[in-house]
């Protein structure tokens, strides 16, 4: 599909000054914006208590050096002054309130998706710096110092990376006369729950995907949209089934542009469960209650269903209880 590009690209982690002499690039300053003692002031055997500093910093990169070559269409980002890229990014350090016991060693967290994740995986701490939160404080009682800085241009830096994403602020990118880029942007979606908030397959059998750049304009005629289903074997899952073309009738761009509706074939849309229901949504198809003559007649048929599916292979035995027992739970027939 065709996009307009947002935002540059860039892969921010913590680099070395390299000077203001034409380099690849430096960073200008730390702004501190908050000092905190970290979980409310606990200390951690002879390394003491911690301090978490949140701040902002800010860099500059060169788009002429031959080391950023790689880094897409930074050569059509703002400069300033000297012909350089400004960016900044959110920072957050843990670290030993008392420099003298502090560990001459920095673990740098790469963020997820703007979450930190070393402090539940290390530390089995929780999501924020609060008294109670610490864990079993391992990196804290060896005295590493811990280190967190946004680096996707899609996470918005906020100055406060201690208690939201760790994000970044990027220039926007645009051609020599200020009119947008537009390219074709791939995105690739995996439904692997029953949210409809992306990605996910709503109850009613239609997906909500976010888009990971806004659409330019929303004429389908320009989008390939495929489709294939994921093989399970005994061997585990497989992502070798053909793809499926997806029907313009089946999907539309909903929020200006920003999200994919779409319907998978072979998708269910479940029938109303009473009359009632049925008529106030105008649904031609009979209820459950007009299908079935009561609670056991409805179970015992979609069990005869599913064991007829795995007799066709189309349904795993396993997975003959997981309908039966949505059958069982359902509360309108008796």
């Amino acid at each position: 599909m065709l996009v307009r590009w947002a935002l540059l690209v860039v892969a921010l982690f913590p680099v070395a000054v390299l000077g203001k002499d034409r380099k690849a690039g430096y960073i200008e300053n730390l702004e501190i914006l908050t000092t905190y003692d970290a979980y409310g002031g606990m200390p951690f055997g002879e390394v003491g208590p911690y301090q978490v500093i949140t701040g902002i910093v800010h860099g500059k990169i060169d788009p002429e050096h031959s080391a950023n070559a790689g880094i897409v269409d930074l050569r059509l980002a703002p400069t300033d002054g000297d012909g350089l890229v400004e960016y900044s990014e959110d920072v957050v350090i843990l670290r030993p309130k008392s420099v003298a016991n502090a560990k001459r060693v920095l673990f740098y967290d790469v963020v997820n998706r703007g979450n930190k994740v070393a402090s539940g995986t290390f530390n089995g701490a929780g999501a924020n710096f609060n008294a109670g939160q610490q864990g079993n404080a391992l990196l804290l009682r060896l005295g590493y110092t811990i280190v967190w800085s946004g680096w996707q241009g899609n996470i918005a830096q906020t100055g406060h990376g201690d208690t939201s994403a760790v994000g970044t602020k990027l220039p926007v990118v645009t051609h020599r006369n200020g009119s947008p880029i537009v390219e074709l942007s791939r995105e690739e979606f995996v439904l692997d729950s029953l949210s409809a908030q992306g990605p996910g397959l709503g109850a009613n059998g239609v997906a909500v995907v976010n888009l990971t750049y806004p659409a330019a304009n929303l004429d389908k005629s320009q989008v390939t949209f495929n489709w294939r289903p994921t093989w399970r074997t005994a061997q585990g899952m497989k992502f070798t089934s053909p793809s499926t073309p997806v029907s313009t009738a089946s999907w539309s761009y909903i929020n200006d542009g920003t999200q994919l509706q779409f319907t998978l074939p072979g998708s269910t849309v479940p029938c109303a469960a009473t009359v009632a229901a049925r008529m106030a949504t105008g649904d031609p198809r009979p209820s459950l209650q007009e299908r079935y003559r009561n609670k056991t007649d409805y179970v015992t048929r979609v069990q005869a269903a599913a064991e007829a599916l795995v007799a066709q292979r189309l349904l795993l035995p396993e997975d003959i209880a997981l309908y039966v027992n949505a059958a069982q739970a359902q509360t309108v027939l008796q």
